[in-house]
């Protein structure tokens, strides 16, 4: 961290190699990074991936309670590797014959091995941590029709922030009135669908609710529960409305966690 180049030729090597779906893990030790930096390390590889290769379903696996999730995703059939990371995945190959799941190949990519999430040059007492858990129950909203890199950077970092439940109002009805191409959007049970897979496959281990919203506030001014409302800087305002609301109803206000987006689209 910051994102290198160096990410690029093995990304690019592996999306080339790809017909369908690309799962993608990180290296390191996340519960010491930095949230700037996690967010702008995953930018970086969304970025690189939707430059190249946009039709590409990218998925990067995140940091969840229990095994390392790749272990578990039934639907992978090869791992793209560097043959300097054969014993890693001697591992992952044991721990997948003893859970039944089938045998993977393992391609070697003529790339060099993925950095890792190690930050050189930070100062602890200066910077924010990444927020990983420490939020109960996290809520958020958007159309959500194809995903795109920020999409993916928005349920990325909402994720990390919840430890129990993440609630997703996604737009329907006349919040669809102004969007372009609004009449072309896939249905909410698509939406709903394709979303639900997204998110279970790139983190287990905390619920998922998705829900159709018809205004701009949804559940998040009735739902006692909530912690925190994840928004873009380009409706930071909205956060402060809802918490406008639910001040008003006696509520307790959320935390408003903003996430830049600026170049991931």
């Amino acid at each position: 961290l910051p994102p290198s180049q160096d990410d690029t030729p093995r990304l690019r090597a592996a999306a080339e190699a790809t017909k369908q779906r690309l799962y993608i893990t990180l290296e390191g030790d996340w519960s010491t990074m930095t949230r700037d930096a996690v967010q702008r390390r995953l930018m970086g590889v969304l970025d690189s991936l939707s430059t190249s290769h946009p039709d590409l379903d990218a998925r990067l696996i995140l940091p969840s309670k229990g095994a390392w999730v790749a272990e578990q995703i039934s639907e992978l059939e090869a791992v793209l590797s560097s043959p300097a990371e054969s014993g890693a995945l001697d591992t992952m190959f044991r721990q997948r014959k003893s859970m039944g799941l089938h045998a993977l190949d393992n391609v070697h990519m003529d790339a060099p091995c993925p950095p890792s999430l190690k930050v050189v040059g930070w100062d602890a007492k200066q910077c924010q941590l990444l927020p990983q858990g420490s939020h109960g129950a996290v809520v958020l909203g958007g159309t959500f029709d194809r995903l795109h890199g920020g999409h993916k950077l928005l349920l990325a970092m909402s994720c990390l922030a919840a430890n129990r439940r993440l609630l997703i109002g996604v737009s329907e009805g006349p919040l669809l009135a102004d969007k372009t191409l609004g009449d072309v959007l896939l249905p909410f049970s698509q939406r709903r669908e394709r979303l639900s897979h997204y998110l279970t496959s790139t983190r287990p281990g905390i619920e998922y609710e998705i829900v159709p919203i018809v205004d701009p506030f949804g559940p998040s001014i009735v739902d006692e529960g909530l912690d925190c409302i994840v928004v873009s800087k380009e409706t930071e305002k909205g956060g402060a409305s809802v918490n406008k609301r639910r001040a008003a109803k006696g509520m307790r206000e959320l935390v408003v966690d903003v996430v830049d987006l600026v170049g991931a689209e």
